[in-house]
């Protein structure tokens, strides 16, 4: 299927790696349809594009990855209406919000997860009760921070005589 994008052009998608929301998303209620686009030159970031309207786009991250302490108790209810079977079956992801004027101030949603059954490819925003977590989790602290940089400006391996 062939999908207009204002940040990547016109994109032909397979159907079969559209993922369903049948609620929507909060703010986003009418848009059921989204797919993911890879953040090049990344690892862990990905875009959820609406397949529906080429202006929305969210970013979206693995919290495990960053948030090594996250815990996430997904509703019965929730697991109930994605006919969620198994743990290995999901998948949870977290929005989150960068800055413009400062990358380095990046936040993550962790109150309200992307859950997604990969089996039926249905999903939906869970917002979670009685958490400590916030809309605006930091995702990069000083030590982090200063650690990615270290590994991005370390000396690799050189071979031949420089």
């Amino acid at each position: 299927m062939q999908v207009q994008t204002t940040r990547f052009g016109n994109l032909e998608i397979e159907e079969d790696l559209i993922i369903h929301f049948p609620n929507g998303i909060p703010g986003f209620e009418s848009l059921r349809r989204f797919f993911f686009i890879p953040v090049e030159g990344t690892k862990n970031l990905n875009w959820l594009q609406a397949a529906d309207d080429p202006t929305v786009a969210l970013l979206i991250i693995d919290p495990f990855k960053y948030f090594k302490d996250y815990v996430c108790d997904v509703p019965e209810t929730d697991i109930r209406e994605l006919e969620i079977e198994n743990h290995k079956e999901t998948l949870l992801l977290a929005t989150i919000t960068i800055p413009r004027a400062n990358p380095t101030e990046a936040t993550a949603n962790l109150v309200a997860p992307i859950v997604i059954n990969t089996r039926l490819k249905k999903a939906r925003q869970v917002i979670l009760a009685d958490t400590l977590y916030t809309t605006r989790h930091r995702l990069f602290t000083t030590t982090k921070l200063l650690d990615s940089i270290k590994q991005e400006n370390t000396p690799t391996a050189r071979t031949g005589g420089v």
